[in-house]
């Protein structure tokens, strides 16, 4: 297989499944979302967002740190902005 066709099988397969899966665990438990912003050297900015979980096996309980996006964000980054992003 070439580079390209296993990123799309990755990008467009195994992290979308990743991601529903996640998102099927928070709908159904209480969760914290946390969100880091940086820029790089050429000042592009972005915008990581994890969640924060409970996970049960047996009688344990632990948490869970979870990366669900890395948010390009062009040129404002007002609360409004950000909100709008995460919730598409």
């Amino acid at each position: 297989m070439s580079p390209t066709l296993i990123q799309k099988i990755v990008m467009n397969y195994i992290a979308k499944e990743l991601k529903n899966n996640i998102f099927a665990k928070i709908r159904e438990r209480p969760f914290s979302m946390n969100m880091d912003s940086s820029s790089d050297i050429y000042g592009t900015s972005c915008l990581a967002v994890s969640v924060k979980y409970h996970e049960e096996e047996g009688n344990c309980r632990f948490p869970i740190n979870k990366l669900i996006s890395v948010i390009p964000m062009e040129n404002s980054s007002t609360g409004q902005v950000i909100y709008d992003k995460i919730k598409k």
